[in-house]
C-alpha cells in the first residue's frame, strides 16, 4: 500500500506541475497577439484579469469541495477543464476565444492548486507516516512555482524558434 501512495504522490506532483506550466504558456505569446491583432495594453490586462477571476472564483467555490467529495472527484474534472482550454487555444485565436480559454484555465487552476496540494500532503503522510513534512512542502512548492516558470520558459523558447508560434506552444 505504501508503494501505491508513493507512486500516487509523484503522479499528482507531475499532474500539478504540468497543469501549472500549461497555465503560463500564453504569457510570452501576448506580444505576438499584440503584433498580429493589435491588442492594446488594456486588452492584454483584461486577458490576465479574466484568468485571475477564474482562479479566484474556483478557489472560493470549489477549493474546499475535495475535502468533502474526495480529491480525485475534483482533480479529474479540473484537469478536464485544462483540456477544454487547450482545445479552445488550438481552435481559435480571436479575442473572445482567448478570453474564454483563459477563464476556463483559471477555473481549472484554482481547483487543481487547492486539491493537488491537499492530495500531495495526504499521499506523503500515507507513504511516510511520521516523517517530516519537508518533502511534501518542497515538492508541492516546486510543482506549483516550477510549473509556472517552466510553462512560460518553454512557450517563450518555442515561440521564438517555431514556424507557428501561436499554435505550437
Amino acid at each position: 500500500m505504501k508503494t501505491r501512495h508513493g507512486a500516487g504522490f509523484w503522479m499528482i506532483a507531475a499532474a500539478f506541475l504540468i497543469a501549472m506550466a500549461f497555465s503560463t504558456v500564453p504569457t510570452p505569446l501576448y506580444p505576438l497577439y499584440v503584433a498580429r491583432d493589435g491588442f492594446s495594453t488594456f486588452t492584454v490586462t483584461i486577458v490576465f484579469a479574466v484568468y485571475a477571476v477564474g482562479v479566484v472564483i474556483s478557489l472560493l467555490l470549489a477549493g474546499h469541495v475535495s475535502d468533502w467529495v474526495g480529491r480525485k472527484k475534483i482533480l479529474i474534472p479540473a484537469l478536464g477543464l485544462e483540456l477544454v482550454a487547450a482545445v479552445l487555444f488550438l481552435t481559435g485565436t480571436s479575442l473572445p476565444v482567448l478570453l474564454g480559454a483563459r477563464f476556463v484555465t483559471g477555473l481549472g487552476v484554482g481547483m487543481i492548486t487547492a486539491t493537488a496540494t491537499a492530495y500531495l500532503h495526504e499521499l506523503h503522510a500515507a507513504h511516510r507516516p511520521g516523517a517530516s513534512r519537508q518533502r511534501f512542502e518542497v515538492i508541492s512548492t516546486a510543482a506549483n512555482t516550477g510549473g509556472l516558470g517552466a510553462g512560460a520558459l518553454v512557450a517563450g523558447l518555442l515561440s521564438t524558434y517555431v514556424v507557428s508560434p501561436l499554435r505550437t506552444p
